[in-house]
């Protein structure tokens, strides 16, 4: 307001100086001169007419300028707007364009000014501008789709996933089962390939599976969420807490897809997700090509102006999905991830570290330095170590076990082998022999391989086969004189068919037989003690001949065997493989269907042969097939009746592993079978 009035009232009725009343209405005595240079120009007098207002006042002392008679070419105010939001362009480089092409158009001043009195009549709310590629507006749509199981009837509800560019508004949408964190990446890593691109910035909502910890100030990010971003090479910035118009682009996008896509929806009933989502795409198609009402083209045809070219490229491999969580290091520098437990460097050991869990790998992360990664087991209860991560003292401790040192004695010679097969069996516990073994086979290294082997031979011989035995052996070199003597075998309880018939044993093997069983029955020790505690001699066995003269002598009606042809030399004792067969052969008899063959069959590789032992009939209960082998455990209802007193398999297993073997049993189509697998010799090393 000028104060018209009382610049008229201060002239004429107190006659004050143009400075005077300027001093008093706070204006310039210029101002209070033209203001009654005006007056007395249009006729005005004091005292004014009744009903004159201030304004009505100052439009007959001010009249609006006469339009000017030029007009003025009028700029494309929308493209205007639209070109701002790109990087770099001003108002003032739009003006320069506009003036080359139009030299009578607007002055600069004039330019701004239209364009201010244009741009606020969009909205009256503050207007944020976006750069092309900068920012990817993400939420989830209020509404739901219900989805039907088209088997059972059963109804879902599936949630609508949207994302939307700032610049060129064009949107997104998919549905997926939940908001869960599996979901939540997924979505990400289809909106960036639906893209082709990705954004400098994420703006998502504060839910769950982006943020762990809301805040205004610093917001704590998912693991799994920010592992996405770093993967794309872009970052996270959530929206602030209860301030949705942060986001405002992929709320007004929700409110839309509410009303153009949802509602269609609201007739139509889906039976899968693949469906729904097929649905989708063409509604979504249909929005993002339906023009703007105030600005040219569509969200599409923005889009590939705006955002396409500014999108920063995928990287070269997609997202694999990954689970981050905080784990403490135990005091065996173990973690436990799912239930399984993998190795850190002992240092690192009652520390909190980061575990990465993909569908392969587990990563192991300190201080975002990572210090572990394994190949994923999901064998519960069990560890995965890396010898690196040890102590040098437990390092030292493992790193010797009995395969290997059985691997180190059958390359000596098969003596050898059976004398640090010996020895470990001597102890309680095999780890308490791995001194006195290696020992034994340095003895290689000073005498030579060959004097170790020819006194592992006298040692068995001489039943003396302990370190300090060999040590005085080969100082005052009696592996020179070879002594010949029988072999000590522990036998099997008395019941024994004879695979090579009546005539084939020698005396001894009957009385070691004996000795046997009067252990048992006199309660020296139980069967199963000695069974285990027996002493074997292993040597080179030709097992194809083995095998023909088990299907001549074995006494089994309707047994076929093909053994192929020889030789196949194997470590095993002549007189355990038998017994092996006993057992194995009379528990096939037993349970095989009537009339029908029972089938051996024996296959070899470089390392190993192996014997597969046929017969029909019904399979082993799932029960027993984990404990089958185990001493005193049959599967007849008889057990202990008929002689079936449940150890013949035991002994089996007890003797193959004695020998380096193995054995095996399952359930085949028509029966079972049992596998026996044992360790090939070359001929060199053959006595």
């Amino acid at each position: 307001m000028r104060k018209i009035v009382d610049v008229l009232r201060l002239s004429h009725e107190g006659g004050l100086s143009h400075r005077e009343i300027a001093r008093v209405v706070k204006s310039s005595p210029t101002t209070v001169g033209e203001i009654l240079r005006r007056a007395k120009l249009v006729g005005v007098t004091w005292p004014l007419p009744a009903g004159v207002s201030e304004l009505g006042l100052e439009a007959q002392l001010y009249p609006p300028v006469a339009p000017s008679s030029q007009s003025r070419p009028e700029p494309d105010w929308p493209s205007v707007h639209r070109e701002l939001r790109r990087k770099g362009v001003t108002l003032d480089l739009l003006w320069q364009e506009y003036k080359a092409e139009h030299p009578s158009g607007y002055h600069y001043s004039g330019f701004c000014a239209h364009y201010r009195r244009w741009v606020v009549r969009l909205s009256v709310s503050l207007r944020q501008t976006h750069t092309p590629g900068e920012k990817l507006f993400i939420d989830y749509a209020g509404p739901t789709v219900p989805i039907t199981d088209a088997m059972t009837g059963e109804i879902r509800q599936a949630a609508i996933f949207l994302a939307v560019l700032g610049a060129s508004n064009y949107t997104y949408g998919e549905a997926t089962w939940s908001q869960s964190l599996p979901d939540w990446i997924g979505s990400h890593v289809r909106t960036f390939e639906h893209l082709n691109g990705c954004t400098a910035l994420l703006v998502p909502d504060n839910l769950k599976s982006g943020v762990t910890t809301p805040c205004f100030y610093e917001p704590e990010l998912n693991p799994t969420y920010r592992d996405l971003a770093t993967h794309y090479g872009t970052a996270v910035l959530p929206a602030r807490p209860h301030r949705p118009k942060d986001k405002a682009k992929v709320e007004a996008a929700v409110l839309l897809v509410e009303r153009w896509v949802l509602a269609r929806l609201r007739h139509q009933t889906f039976f899968s997700l693949d469906e729904l989502n097929g649905r989708l795409v063409e509604l979504m198609a249909a929005l993002n090509s339906r023009p703007f009402k105030k600005l040219p083209g569509c969200r599409q045809s923005a889009f590939g102006e705006m955002d396409r070219p500014a999108l920063r490229p995928l990287p070269l491999t997609r997202y694999e999905f990954a689970e981050w969580k905080v784990v403490r290091v135990n005091i065996d520098y173990h973690v436990e991830v799912v239930g399984h437990y993998y190795s850190v460097p002992y240092r690192f050991a009652r520390e909190k570290v980061d575990s990465r869990l993909t569908a392969t790998t587990i990563e192991l992360f300190h201080r975002g330095v990572r210090i572990a990664s394994h190949a994923r087991n999901d064998a519960r209860g069990r560890h995965t170590t890396v010898d690196a991560h040890m102590t040098p003292g437990h390092q030292a401790v493992l790193g010797w076990n009995a395969p290997r040192l059985l691997d180190w004695a059958g390359r000596i010679g098969p003596h050898t082998a059976a004398v640090v097969q010996s020895v470990l069996h001597q102890r309680r516990h095999p780890q308490q022999g791995y001194r006195a073994c290696l020992g034994i086979l340095r003895f290689g290294k000073a005498y030579g391989e060959d004097r170790l082997e020819a006194a592992c031979e006298r040692a068995i011989a001489i039943s003396a086969t302990s370190y300090s035995s060999l040590k005085s052996i080969l100082k005052n070199g009696l592996d020179q004189k070879r002594v010949v003597s029988a072999p000590a075998q522990t036998c099997l309880p008395v019941e024994h068919a004879n695979l090579r018939g009546p005539d084939y044993y020698p005396s001894h093997r009957y009385i070691s037989r004996m000795q046997q069983a009067v252990r048992i029955l006199y309660g020296s020790a139980s069967p199963s003690e000695a069974f285990k505690s027996s002493a074997i001699e292993v040597q080179a066995i030709d097992l194809a001949e083995f095998l023909r003269h088990v299907a001549d002598n074995a006494g089994v009606a309707n047994l076929s065997c093909d053994p192929g042809v020889g030789p196949v030399l194997v470590r095993a004792d002549e007189y355990a493989l038998e017994d092996v067969f006993t057992h194995v052969l009379k528990n096939a008899e037993r349970c095989r269907q009537s009339g029908t063959p029972i089938t051996m069959t024996l296959e070899t590789s470089d390392t190993a042969a192996t014997v597969s032992i046929h017969n029909v009939g019904a399979p082993i209960p799932g029960e027993l097939m984990d404990r089958i082998f185990e001493y005193g455990v049959s599967d007849q209802l008889d057990s202990g009746a008929n002689g079936n007193r449940g150890q013949g398999l035991f002994v089996a297993k007890t003797y193959m592993a004695k020998m380096g073997g193995t054995i095996s049993a399952s359930n085949v189509e028509d029966g079972v079978s049992l596998v026996l697998t044992l360790q090939r010799m070359r001929s060199g090393q053959a006595r």
